[in-house]
């Protein structure tokens, strides 16, 4: 299955799964910034292990010091941990090379359980142009834990 393919299955189950659950129960999404250290990975929304590729990290944090960070983060709004009140949707590298910078970063927060939330974490592991067949299917699989038959 091309990832083309894959991230159409995964929008439809989502958007399938959105008008199930009630969508309008959860605010619409906050632009913020924060310091790297109220963030901690949620490991409800990682879908494949952290590659943690040092050598990008600090590439990534040399541009975002010439030229801002572009593209924000994402996180959840925690309910359930009080000492770190953020959990990384997606955005590992950019929190990292934010954090090497000692520097806020730009972040998109959600509810908690909203599932818009968990649709971002599919769609950016799919869109990835380094995807290997295993990851692909690792996030199939999550995908088909969390909405549902894939087939």
């Amino acid at each position: 299955m091309s990832n083309s393919k894959a991230l159409k299955l995964v929008a439809s189950k989502t958007d399938l799964a959105q008008a199930a659950s009630g969508l309008n129960e959860f605010s619409e999404p906050k632009a913020v910034r924060l310091d790297a250290d109220q963030i901690t990975i949620d490991l409800r929304y990682e879908i494949r292990p952290a590659a943690g590729d040092c050598a990008y990290v600090k590439a990534l944090a040399e541009d975002i010091e010439e030229n801002g960070q572009e593209t924000p983060i994402a996180v959840v709004k925690r309910t359930d941990s009080p000492g770190v009140p953020y959990g990384l949707v997606s955005g590992g590298h950019r929190l990292a090379a934010c954090s090497l910078l000692s520097r806020p970063v730009r972040a998109i927060v959600f509810d908690d359980g909203d599932p818009r939330a968990m649709r971002l974490a599919l769609k950016e592991n799919l869109l990835r142009k380094n995807l290997t067949p295993l990851s692909l299917c690792l996030v199939l699989l999550r995908a088909e834990q969390i909405f549902g038959a894939t087939s």
